[in-house]
């Protein structure tokens, strides 16, 4: 049919001519521009968003003075730590 000298129509550019207030001819030439363009817009939305650092909330003063863990029964620290040797008393 092309070699015949008819120009098939395209039926997209006629639908979307149709419901915008543009020709099919200029829908037929920017058509193919549409889509890399959106990508990259939609690329440096994303990347801006992914680069954009939110703001810090600050931490929450502590009221009033800290309270210390009560001793042990041998009057010493230990916490969790397990003693490799029993220690030798004098």
């Amino acid at each position: 049919m092309a070699k015949a000298g008819a120009v098939p129509k395209d039926p997209m550019a006629s639908r979307i001519s149709a419901v915008l207030p543009v020709s099919e001819a200029a829908i037929s030439l920017y058509q193919p521009l549409v889509l890399p363009l959106s990508i990259s817009a939609l690329g440096l939305l994303l990347i801006t968003a992914g680069a954009h650092q939110p703001e810090r909330r600050k931490a929450k003063k502590r009221r009033g003075r800290r309270r210390r863990k009560a001793l042990g029964s041998s009057g010493r620290r230990t916490g969790n730590v397990v003693p490799l040797r029993p220690r030798k008393r004098a």
